[in-house]
């Protein structure tokens, strides 16, 4: 048995009668929708991309011989973990590391969920197998997943009463399934998935337990709609938004009216000691961990590349202070990309027996990537200057007069035409609302800067051995014989 589902079967299902309201209409046609199809097209072409007989680290086999997509592997070897990695990395360089949520993220998520199965049925062995087989229909089916984690502002910052909540949360229960209310964000990727995934990301309190939720649904559940924020891309030109109008990964709201949640799709139901230690007991941390150390090392290696090629072909790289500004940019992807290798070659196995990477290397990664990311832009725009903002667009380039405004941009008898694809690409990274959009993500990606700083901080092992070495080389003070 082999990968059967196509980039095609995908974008057909996508017209399944889902909720999802962008721009203040009610979309019928996700995949044609001019905000939503050129993501749409760039995951179908993902799906795709585990059918190339060329990409053999896309599959993995089990003991019968079966393919499936490599994302759900369960590394019983640092073999298959630094293949799994290898896979982690192709689908990065597919969207120059600008789309985080690939189908790949959540697909690693269920694997350590499969590995860690037993932990859902301490109370109830039913969880148990509800993970188990939800893990198996989507690694059959090659399911595209979103999440949505985090509650609403009010519910977060604000002394709000229970009636005021719009918290999600467990309000009854049928023979058929349990009954939740509320609001989820940030989903990203949500308009565009089979399927969401729901589980705790803030503390549940001890008189919370119909907050301690888990749970997956269809996107087109009765009752679920999602309200997407404002649209980048319009549906217009890729030449002249090549970012932008193909990998914008949508964000949504979820609000649940009353929705059904069947029995067999719950994880955790009212278990606030699972809830809450959710991450410890699956040890699913490193294995998402491992899909976003391998896509920040890509995606500043594509940063690096986009700021070399404006340099060059705009003469600029022959100046001292740009080639030290791609120096530095150079050694912050050097950087990350080394934290990726290193997390890989030093990989242990877990407490059930399978292989992950080292935790020190993916936290660090982690810690730096944003910073590297936003100086890396910052470095990009003091590159490309005004040349970020002078460009003639695609009608420009169809006009008849267009000949003397090339000669503009062949510096050095150079292309013009890429050195104008070049700054497109760059222009909508340093200056466009997809740009921004990109900046705030990778700031907050993990939660606020300081917060994943200071949780480095703590999870950090060697910080004794550092202060041994400081401690070796102090020099006692002599004390005078009697």
């Amino acid at each position: 048995m082999s990968i059967t589902r196509t980039g095609s079967d995908y974008l057909e299902d996508l017209t399944d009668g889902r909720m999802v309201v962008c721009d203040g209409t009610l979309v019928t046609d996700v995949p044609n929708h001019p905000a939503l199809r050129g993501g749409a097209n760039t995951i179908a072409s993902l799906v795709d991309l585990h059918l190339d007989p060329n990409k053999t680290e896309m599959r993995f086999a089990d003991r019968l011989g079966n393919e499936y997509p490599g994302a759900y592997v369960i590394p019983k070897s640092k073999e298959e973990l630094i293949r799994r990695g290898m896979l982690f990395r192709s689908i990065a360089k597919s969207t120059g590391g600008l789309m985080a949520r690939t189908p790949d993220f959540l697909a690693a998520l269920l694997a350590s969920w499969k590995a860690a199965c037993n932990a859902f049925g301490k109370h109830n062995a039913r969880y148990a197998e509800n993970v188990s087989d939800y893990y198996d229909f989507s690694r059959e089916r090659n399911i595209v997943h979103s999440h949505a984690i985090s509650d609403p502002p009010p519910d977060r910052f604000l002394d709000v009463t229970r009636e005021q909540s719009q918290i999600l949360r467990k309000v009854g229960e049928t023979s058929e399934g349990i009954i939740v209310r509320g609001i989820k964000m940030l989903a990203t990727l949500s308009p565009l998935s089979d399927e969401l995934i729901i589980y705790p990301f803030r503390p549940i309190g001890s008189s919370e337990p119909e907050q301690a939720l888990a749970f997956a649904i269809p996107i087109n559940t009765p009752g679920l709609k999602l309200m997407c924020r404002s649209s980048i891309a319009s549906g217009g030109s890729e030449f002249d938004h090549p970012l932008a109008e193909r990998f914008d990964e949508m964000d949504a709201l979820c609000i649940f009216n009353d929705v059904l949640v069947p029995h067999n799709r719950v994880f955790i139901d009212g278990d606030i000691r699972l809830a809450n230690e959710l991450r410890i007991d699956t040890g699913m941390v490193s294995y998402v961990s491992h899909q976003t150390c391998a896509r920040v090392a890509v995606k500043a290696e594509f940063l690096l590349g986009v700021a070399s090629l404006v340099a060059r072909l705009s003469g600029r790289e022959k100046q001292p202070s740009v080639q030290q500004l791609l120096g530095e940019m150079a050694a912050g992807a050097e950087v990350l990309r080394s934290l990726l290798v290193s997390a890989e070659a030093e990989s242990e196995p877990d407490q059930f027996g399978n292989f992950v990477p080292a935790s020190s290397q993916l936290g660090a990664s982690s810690t730096v990537a944003s910073q590297y990311y936003m100086r890396s832009i910052e470095i990009l725009r003091l590159i490309g200057a005004s040349g970020l903002v002078m460009h003639p667009s695609e009608k420009d380039l169809m006009a008849d007069s267009i000949g003397d405004v090339l000669q503009y941009f062949s510096a050095y008898n150079n292309d013009p035409n890429l050195h104008i694809q070049i700054l497109k690409l760059a222009s909508d990274l340093a200056i466009g609302t997809f740009g921004g959009r990109q900046i705030l993500y990778e700031q907050f990606y993990l939660g606020a800067p300081q917060a994943v700083q200071i949780r480095y901080f703590h999870n950090y092992r060697r910080m004794q051995e550092a202060e041994s070495i400081v401690e070796a080389m102090l020099v006692q003070e002599k004390v005078p014989s009697a």
